[in-house]
């Protein structure tokens, strides 16, 4: 049976973020059947009306306040796709994106990653448009052209978890931790395994973070495949959020105590605001070798 793709795109605040992302979606060099879900949960009457413009372009769902967990599996069940990408409303994605996904999931199938770059210039900026320090102005009309050289020069950074992830790929992390590539922002995975494990869990609620680790959490435990497709690569266009690590916590604590492991216990190291892997990883070593020490 071919495959076909499901990309999920939940929508809330960011009208001026969304419309890139939407527009480099529909710019997509692509050999196969996708679908767009855009599931507006709880969305700002400038988001609704941007995602109204795209009906018949795109599958539209409207929801009321379900979260991030909630919103993403509101649109897997809504797909028709054997293979479900989700996309976070900030990604801006070359034309070869959603390509990368499907040639990966041909490959062996299971939880893909795709790689994430900070368009850090953008951060204070509130319509990607306008370009940023280090980064080009975003115009429209180029992406729906396909034309993507011009972005490539821009300044981008990987934030403390994604350099985990490459460095746990490239085998130079000691840790046990390939749930770390679940970073919901750029993933894919077959319907019937998001089903398997019941999807996201809606118990992380309205709050920021941790849904998606949890989620490849539970398929690592499952015994699903988790990989790491670095050419499926999408830029997040970088905005200031200001209760971002006070909803992460809470999220985390409840993550931690599910996950009874080293590397779940160390998380506090690498997703905060001055996280790094280097300290995650020594955490790991430390708590590890205190468990050994009191045997």
């Amino acid at each position: 049976m071919m495959m076909s793709l499901s990309v999920v795109v939940p929508v809330h605040a960011k009208p001026n973020r969304t419309r890139i992302t939407l527009c480099s979606l529909a710019a997509q060099d692509l050999s196969f059947p996708v679908e767009i879900i855009i599931v507006a949960d709880n969305p700002t009457q400038d988001v609704l009306d941007l995602v109204n413009s795209h009906e018949g372009h795109a599958k539209i769902v409207v929801t009321k306040g379900l979260g991030r967990a909630g919103a993403r599996n509101k649109g897997a069940q809504e797909a028709t796709g054997n293979i479900l990408v989700f996309l976070d409303d900030d990604i801006l994605t070359d034309p070869n994106f959603l390509s990368w996904h499907y040639k990966s999931q041909q490959a062996q199938r299971g939880l893909i990653h795709g790689s994430l770059r900070e368009l850090i210039g953008l951060s204070k900026v509130d319509d990607p448009r306008d370009g940023g320090p280090g980064c080009p102005k975003i115009c429209l009309e180029d992406l729906q052209l396909g034309k993507w050289e011009g972005y490539l020069k821009a300044r981008t950074v990987a934030n403390a978890l994604e350099r985990a992830v490459e460095k746990y790929w490239d085998n130079s992390l000691d840790v046990d931790a390939p749930w770390l590539s679940g970073a919901g922002a750029n993933i894919s995975v077959p319907k019937d395994i998001w089903h398997a494990v019941a999807g996201f869990d809606q118990a992380y609620g309205l709050r920021w973070g941790m849904e998606d680790l949890d989620f490849a959490y539970r398929l690592h435990t499952a015994g699903y495949q988790i990989m790491f497709c670095p050419q499926a690569r999408g830029y997040h266009m970088s905005h200031y959020s200001p209760s971002r690590w006070e909803d992460h916590d809470a999220n985390l604590e409840m993550f931690q105590q599910r996950a009874k492991s080293p590397e779940a216990a160390a998380l506090s190291h690498l997703l905060a605001a001055d996280g790094s892997p280097e300290k995650y990883e020594d955490a790991v070593r430390q708590i590890r070798n205190a468990a050994e020490n009191s045997l």
